[in-house]
């Protein structure tokens, strides 16, 4: 296969989208491809002076880049990379140069390298600004990571980055060059040979794992480290001269401050903060006084602001984000909340999403996503008070006939109040309905949100009706209802999702005799202790890259890929100890864990993993599936060889579907009520 990167490899948009995926015609119900295949474009950006477009669209098993002139509308293919290395982010560097992340899956030990390498917008001068390399034979709990630190718009040939490639844990922040150097090194990225640049050190690392923030003048000031005990720091320094000091310890992830960014005269910070508060809100805060000073923004109704949006080129804080049961971005640019407010306004009951700008602001791209719409890129012209469209990340469900979501809300047996969503077949009454009871992944900090859900909308498409809850632990309702989870897994937080489906039976919406449980990741385990704790509820259960045995989560010594043993890093046992349980607790970590309790599951299992996932090994599966047998349990099994913790390639995403379609009928039919549970 040539896998060099193609340089002048132009293209009509219409063929870049042909590259991505044929366009499926709508059907009833529509194919399991529709919902799964990757998306014809993930990312679009519009470069600085407004006229080229950078996307990212699936080619090769993976993820590749090219750049659009919109004067004509022709493609320029920017990379040809192929599974198991692909694209996971770009940005314009100038008009005429981007840098772009790129990850590499190392098959032996499970690892994920990133990289970042500049591009010309011909696809000249292809560059790896931080050459990191697995060392030969390595077996590390950690990934090799670069950050952007800052772009530099200011500087045409230069970027602030920061890589822990050369000490492990303790990255520091270079200026990179983007030009050659005028050598070349042969890299492990399919057998290419790339060009070296040239750096320098701006920031050494004043502690462990820094994620650095420079300010308005792009010099690296505040470092925010995670020590061995979980525990975080927030440094600070007044210039580049002048030594790290201590501002703030927060000793767990109750309470913090993550900065964000710099106030217009660089003399203080901005943070997203939770101190001596329940929700993160937005505050400026004074170095000089250790503390906090001006609110500037709170989200109503005691919700998190989950992030800040900055300006690519002056570095300021344009708006804030938060979810309820849709996305609320809060604008502080009168020009810029006005332009929002007009396309809100525009597209009625949709979530619009500013998604890049040109550098005078005139032109921007729009991302447009709603319930039913996985999301539509389109073009605004500030001047001319135009919006046109651009591109459609899935053209192919245009036409599709979608489910129904509502937003629901109802108590937990305590009286805490719980929200989620209910989505439902389109020309269907929400009335006597087979359901699959969908737990979200993470578990912490993580939640349902609304927009466009692709597992929830297959799932309506054949008949079922589904509901997805926010269970205590889950993000964006404030500490005390994340910390709430802690320590509950198989207990509170178990008794949250059971709450919700004795809700929906009780309302009327689902009928009591035909409900599945599946999810994914922590889902996977919440699915598997549903049928271990209320087998009654349920016809069938599915797991997913699911956790199955919890003292094997907890252990010090984490299996790899290439069936070595690797230490889990001292930060990451605190952190799971405190919101799992105790290691040496093993009759309560048995009690909750599924893999020791199949006697009380009375229901057919799925279980789908890959067999390269180092997050949740495969052990988790293989063992469950085992005990399953043994017990004398009907049990399917899918294992995947070349996938992690989750499945990146589309046939095997399009397989897992076709597998879980054919066992919901076979145990779940949609058509016909089914016999009570035993």
């Amino acid at each position: 296969m040539d896998c060099r990167i193609r340089t002048r490899a132009h293209r009509s948009l219409g063929a870049i989208a042909a590259l991505a995926a044929a366009a499926g015609a709508s059907a009833a119900p529509p194919a399991v491809d529709v919902f799964f295949k990757d998306y014809a474009y993930d990312t679009v950006v519009i470069s600085p002076g407004g006229r080229y477009l950078a996307v990212t669209y699936p080619s090769n098993g993976t993820t590749n880049a090219a750049v659009i002139d919109m004067q004509d509308m022709k493609a320029a293919a920017l990379t040809g990379y192929a599974y198991p290395q692909g694209v996971e982010w770009i940005r314009w560097k100038s008009d005429e140069a981007l840098i772009y992340g790129m990850t590499k899956l190392d098959p032996k030990s499970g690892l994920r390298i990133d990289n970042i390498a500049s591009v010309q917008r011909d696809g000249s001068r292809h560059i790896f600004l931080l050459d990191n390399e697995l060392p030969e034979g390595a077996v590390n709990w950690r990934y090799l990571v670069d950050e952007v630190v800052d772009l530099l718009p200011e500087e045409p040939d230069v970027v602030l980055l920061s890589s822990d490639g050369e000490r492990a844990d303790y990255p520091s922040a270079y200026r990179v060059s983007t030009r050659t150097a005028g050598s070349t090194m042969r890299g492990r990225m399919q057998g290419l040979r790339f060009a070296t640049t040239r750096r320098s050190v701006v920031g050494s690392p004043p502690g462990r794992k820094c994620s650095y923030l420079a300010d308005r003048k792009a010099t690296v000031r505040v470092c925010t480290t995670m020590e061995l005990d979980a525990s975080r720091r927030m440094l600070y320094r007044a210039g580049p001269d002048t030594p790290w000091e201590e501002l703030e310890h927060f000793p767990d992830d109750s309470s913090r401050m993550i900065p964000v960014g710099f106030t217009e005269d660089d003399l203080a910070l901005v943070v997203l903060s939770n101190v001596e508060r329940d929700n993160y809100a937005l505050y400026v805060y004074e170095p000089a006084k250790r503390a906090l000073a001006e609110l500037v923004f709170e989200a109503p109704g005691g919700l998190d602001l989950d992030e800040v949006v900055h300006d690519t080129y002056d570095r300021s804080i344009v708006a804030a984000r938060y979810h309820d049961h849709g996305t609320h971005t809060v604008f502080f640019d009168t020009l810029t909340a006005r332009a929002h407010t007009a396309l809100q306004k525009l597209f009625a009951d949709s979530a619009v999403t500013i998604a890049s700008r040109s550098r005078d602001g005139k032109k921007a791209v729009v991302l447009v996503t709603s319930n039913n719409e996985p999301g539509t890129y389109y073009l605004f012209d500030h001047d001319g008070q135009k919006v046109s469209e651009l591109v459609r990340r899935a053209p192919w469900l245009k036409d599709a006939k979608f489910g129904v979501k509502k937003a629901i809300e109802f108590q937990a047996r305590d009286r805490t109040p719980i929200s989620g969503y209910l989505t439902y077949p389109a020309g269907r009454e929400p009335r006597n309905l087979p359901m699959i009871i969908n737990p979200h992944g993470g578990p912490f900090g993580i939640r349902q949100i609304g927009g466009f859900d692709s597992e929830a909308e297959f799932f309506a498409s054949r008949g079922y009706a589904v509901l997805q809850i926010n269970f205590r632990g889950s993000g964006g309702y404030g500490s005390t209802f994340r910390s709430a989870g802690h320590r509950e897994w198989g207990r509170k937080m178990q008794d949250d999702i059971t709450d919700g489906v004795q809700w929906a039976i009780a309302e009327g919406i689902a009928d009591k005799n035909r409900i599945a449980i599946y999810g994914a990741s922590y889902g996977g385990y919440a699915a598997m202790m549903g049928l271990v704790r209320t087998p009654e509820l349920f016809r069938c259960g599915i797991t997913f890259a699911g956790v199955s045995d919890l003292a094997m989560l907890l252990n010090t010594r984490r299996v790899t890929t290439g069936r070595a043993y690797a230490d889990v890093p001292k930060e990451v046992r605190k952190y799971w100890e405190d919101v799992v349980g105790d290691r040496k607790d093993e009759a309560g970590l048995r009690a909750a864990s599924p893999r020791f309790n199949v006697a009380s599951i009375r229901v057919p299992v799925l279980i789908a993993h890959g067999e390269e996932d180092f997050t949740v090994p495969v052990e988790h599966a293989t063992l469950l599936r085992d005990a399953l047998r043994e017990a004398g349990k009907p049990v399917e099994y899918l294992g995947v060889h070349n996938e992690g913790h989750g499945f990146r390639d589309a046939a095997n995403r399009v397989e897992l579907y076709t597998r879980i379609e054919k066992f919901l009928a076979q145990h779940l039919p949609a058509d016909a009520p089914a016999a009570p549970t035993p």
